[in-house]
């Protein structure tokens, strides 16, 4: 059992984070927008929007995959933890803040910051920039906006990562479970309580 002088909160409120998100906005577009603009033009976007028009069905997938998307990210999330968690999937959470319909991820015992990192990052990698890329090269505009949305969602994953990165490699820390962000072990020999 840890000791309360032994950990430090270093969280944010789920609303500043998904305040601060918004600022990634603006360069996911740019970022991802640029080069899928250069290589399929203004005709690309216009031909992938009047193929979504005649094919309403393209419009009910899409909105599917969105959610299967959102479910998927948050599975990432926990698959990754789970590997590196001592009791596996028993030491995952799932569920949703409903007040800012926000769904999370629960890690519930101490990872290293290594571990950690790599389980916040993968899904924001997985769903959000490897199919930007691919769109990019394909010129799927569904794929592209899917890519997009999802590097967007992944917002306070990238803040996390922020957070993180003050942090040696090798600190323990454990997901804090109504904040966003995590909880410091002091003397690096956190356990699980």
């Amino acid at each position: 059992m840890i000791s309360e002088d032994q950990k430090q909160d270093y969280t944010i409120s789920i609303e500043k984070a998904n305040l601060y998100s918004i600022v990634f906005i603006l360069p996911v577009i740019f970022l991802f927008g640029t080069p899928y603009l250069i290589r399929w033009g203004w005709q690309g976007i216009k031909a992938g929007f009047l193929n979504i028009a005649e094919h309403p069905i393209i419009s009910l997938v899409f909105f599917v995959s969105l959610i299967l998307g959102i479910v998927t990210h948050e599975l990432i999330h926990g698959f990754v933890w789970a590997l590196k968690a001592e009791k596996g999937w028993q030491s995952i959470e799932f569920g949703v803040k409903w007040k800012m319909l926000t769904p999370y991820t629960h890690c519930k015992v101490p990872l290293t910051v290594k571990d950690y990192s790599l389980g916040v990052i993968m899904p924001g990698l997985v769903i959000g920039i490897l199919p930007a890329i691919i769109a990019i090269i394909n010129g799927s505009l569904l794929l592209w906006i899917f890519g997009l949305l999802f590097t967007i969602a992944a917002g306070g994953d990238f803040i996390a990562l922020i957070m993180l990165g003050k942090l040696d490699s090798d600190q323990l820390i454990k997901d804090h479970p109504e904040q966003m962000g995590f909880v410091i072990f002091n003397d690096k020999k956190g356990k699980s309580e």
